[in-house]
C-alpha cells in the first residue's frame, strides 16, 4: 500500500541487514541490562519478575529487544543526519513513535499521522485486555476447570519425568491418545525407559468445551500435572499478591542502555502482560506443594520448546531441589 501511495520517486530503505548487524551487537549488553533489573525487582517476588514480559526472553512472546534495535538504528540515521528533506517513518509500538517523535523534533519539522493516541484501539487494547485477564483470572480461581484423575501425591513411587509441552484439541484425539507435535516418539521412549509420564499441559487454540477437554484427559494414559489439584485459598491469594506486584511495578525510569534511555520500551512491554502470566505462577507454586508430598528422588522434569516461559519453572526447580 505504502508503494502504490508513495511518488515513483521515492526510496526505500531496507534496514535488514542493519537490523542483524545491530541486535549481534546489542544483544549482550541489553542482557546485562534485563539481569540488573531482574536482581532489583526480584527481591520481593522472584515469581512477579520472572514471569514479566521484560524478563520473557522469547521474540515470539515480546518483542521488547526487536523495538530497542529499531530505537538504536533510527537514532543512528538521526545522528548521522541520514534523514531525506521528506522521510516517512511506520512504527508498531506507540513507545517507539513517542521516542522518535521528541528525537526527531530537536532537529526536523514531525507530521504525525492519524487521531489522536487515546482515541485509538492501540490506546484502549491494553486496557482492555487487563480487565479480560482478571475476569478470566477470578473465574479460574472460582471454577477450577479441569480436575486431574488420580492424584499423583496417591500414585504409585515409580520414577516420574514430568513433560512441560503445548497441548490443544489436535495433539490429544477424543480416545486420549497424546501425540506431542515436535517429539512424537518421546513418549514411548521414556515408557520404555521404566519411567511414570506425567503432562504439564499448556493449553492453546483450545475449541473445545472444558467438559470435552475433560473427558479426553480422563481417558490418556499418562497424568495430566493440573495445578488446581495443589493449591489452596492461602496459594490463590499469594497469586493474587504477585500479580499485583507485578502490576505496581511495571513502569519503568531511567533505565539506560547504549547511551539510552530504554524506559518507555520496557513500560510498554511490562503493562501489556499484567495479569497475562497466573498460570505459569500456579504452575510453579503447585509444582513446589507437590514436592512436598512424593519423593523428590524419584523426579525428573523436561521442558519442550520455547514458546512459553521457561524461567518461573526453572526457578521454582531450583528451590525445589537446590542440590
Amino acid at each position: 500500500m505504502l508503494k502504490k501511495s508513495s511518488p515513483s520517486t521515492a526510496k526505500y530503505n531496507d534496514i535488514g541487514e542493519i537490523l542483524q548487524e545491530k541486535a549481534l551487537k546489542l544483544k549482550n549488553s541489553y542482557i546485562e541490562v534485563i539481569g540488573r533489573l531482574g536482581t532489583m525487582y526480584s527481591r520481593k517476588y522472584p515469581l512477579a519478575w520472572w514471569t514479566s514480559l521484560v524478563a520473557e526472553r522469547n521474540e515470539m512472546s515480546t518483542h521488547t529487544f526487536l523495538t530497542v534495535c529499531y530505537y538504536n538504528i533510527l537514532s543512528d540515521i538521526y545522528e548521522n543526519d541520514s534523514f531525506q528533506d521528506r522521510s516517512l517513518i511506520v512504527v508498531e509500538s506507540v513507545s517507539l513513535f513517542h521516542l522518535i517523535v521528541r528525537s526527531l523534533g530537536k532537529k526536523y519539522k514531525v507530521i504525525t499521522l492519524g487521531r489522536p493516541y487515546f482515541l485509538t484501539w492501540t490506546f484502549f487494547r491494553p486496557k482492555v485486555a487487563v480487565i479480560y485477564r482478571i475476569i478470566k483470572f477470578v473465574s479460574w480461581i472460582f471454577s477450577g476447570e479441569l480436575k486431574q484423575i488420580p492424584n499423583l501425591s496417591s500414585s504409585s513411587d515409580s520414577k516420574k519425568i514430568f513433560i512441560r509441552t503445548w497441548v490443544s484439541d489436535k495433539t490429544i484425539s477424543v480416545f486420549g491418545e497424546l501425540q506431542d507435535v515436535y517429539f512424537p516418539k518421546l513418549y514411548e521412549y521414556l515408557e520404555r525407559k521404566g519411567y511414570e509420564i506425567v503432562i504439564i499441559p499448556n493449553f492453546y487454540s483450545l475449541t473445545l468445551s472444558s467438559k470435552e477437554i475433560q473427558g479426553r484427559i480422563n481417558k490418556c494414559k499418562y497424568h495430566f500435572f493440573i495445578p488446581e489439584n495443589y493449591l489452596t485459598w492461602k496459594d490463590y491469594f499469594n497469586v493474587l499478591c504477585i500479580l499485583l506486584y507485578q502490576a505496581v511495578t511495571s513502569r519503568f525510569n531511567n533505565v539506560e542502555h547504549s547511551g539510552k534511555d530504554i524506559s518507555k520500551i520496557l513500560t510498554e512491554t511490562q503493562g501489556a502482560g499484567i495479569f497475562f502470566s497466573y498460570t505459569y505462577i500456579a504452575q510453579a507454586i503447585a509444582l513446589k506443594n507437590l514436592s512436598k508430598k512424593i519423593l523428590r528422588s524419584n523426579l525428573l522434569f523436561i521442558h519442550l520448546r520455547t514458546c512459553f516461559p521457561r524461567n518461573p519453572l526453572a526457578m521454582q526447580l531450583r528451590s525445589i531441589f537446590p542440590e
